[in-house]
């Protein structure tokens, strides 16, 4: 800043920084209006629920958890409906290891699991065409 000389100069000089200290006040005060409104419960809740609707990665990984969730659920069922009969607290707690096992190994390997059932769908599908081609070769000679 250059010397003052005059008292004339002083006094521009103190309205000059007067001026701009009003208005890095009014910025300051507007950003700290905006701050507390984000910061606001409500706000801060629809910013979390509109990132988690915007996120596909995120969708991917809550499908898929999702999925490994219901597959452990479905192998503890049939486990318990149909391997261990009684109801003890050891059949319960390998009811539960099994569930967890099941739904962390799907969870992980999940490419895996995507693959045998396109596997099975494909075979299943191959032979029903088989059967509808040798259905209509049988129709078609009578």
């Amino acid at each position: 800043m250059e010397s003052l000389q005059t008292k004339q100069d002083l006094q521009n000089a103190i309205l000059h920084l007067e001026q701009r200290q009003l208005l890095e006040k009014n910025a300051m005060q507007l950003h700290y209006r905006e701050a507390q409104e984000y910061l606001q419960p409500s706000n801060l809740l629809k910013n979390a629920i509109t990132e988690i609707t915007t996120a596909t990665d995120l969708k991917k990984d809550m499908l898929k958890a999702a999925i490994a969730l219901a597959i452990g659920y479905i192998a503890k069922k049939i486990v318990e409906t149909y391997v261990l009969k009684t109801r003890t607290p050891l059949t319960i707690a390998v009811e539960t290891i099994l569930q967890i096992v099941i739904s962390g190994w799907v969870a992980k390997n999940g490419t895996i699991l995507k693959d045998v059932a396109v596997y099975f769908f494909k075979t299943i599908l191959q032979h029903r065409q088989q059967q509808q081609q040798l259905s209509e070769s049988i129709t078609s000679e009578q």
